[in-house]
């Protein structure tokens, strides 16, 4: 399940963060925002939540993440590429399980296969080549 900050720690990191941005008091903020003072401190304070498009509007305004502003600190998972060639995705899963010996081959491997690539005319395959083919 995921966790949601409550309206008090998202207060304190918007407080937090309108001060790392040079704005000294919560009525200086919501004046150059166009809010009216008392509900920007609600918000600060946690007594009342923000709505997504006000949000947005402050996160830009203070040269921030929405993330940064409730206060979460996410790193997205790294992304797997996708290979549309399914033996360049298997010879991927192959290297990122091998040992770093392995992962030498693996590449020392790839690497005289490319030079002999070069050789051949594209489509022919080598009668050397011919035997291994599975």
């Amino acid at each position: 399940m995921i966790e949601v900050p409550d309206r008090k720690s998202i207060g304190a990191s918007l407080q937090s963060n309108r001060k790392k941005a040079g704005f000294k008091s919560a009525k200086a903020f919501a004046t150059f925002m166009g809010l009216n003072p008392n509900t920007y401190t609600d918000y600060e304070q946690g007594r009342i939540g923000l709505s997504f498009e006000l949000a947005w509007q402050i996160a830009d305004a203070l040269h921030c993440t929405l993330d940064e502003l409730g206060g979460r600190g996410f790193s997205p998972p790294a992304e797997q590429p996708a290979y549309a060639d399914p033996y360049q995705a298997e010879l991927n899963d192959c290297y990122e399980a091998s040992t770093a010996e392995g992962r030498s081959v693996i590449l020392g491997t790839a690497r005289g296969q490319r030079e002999l690539s070069k050789k051949v005319p594209e489509g022919r395959i080598p009668a050397t080549e011919k035997r291994l083919a599975v």
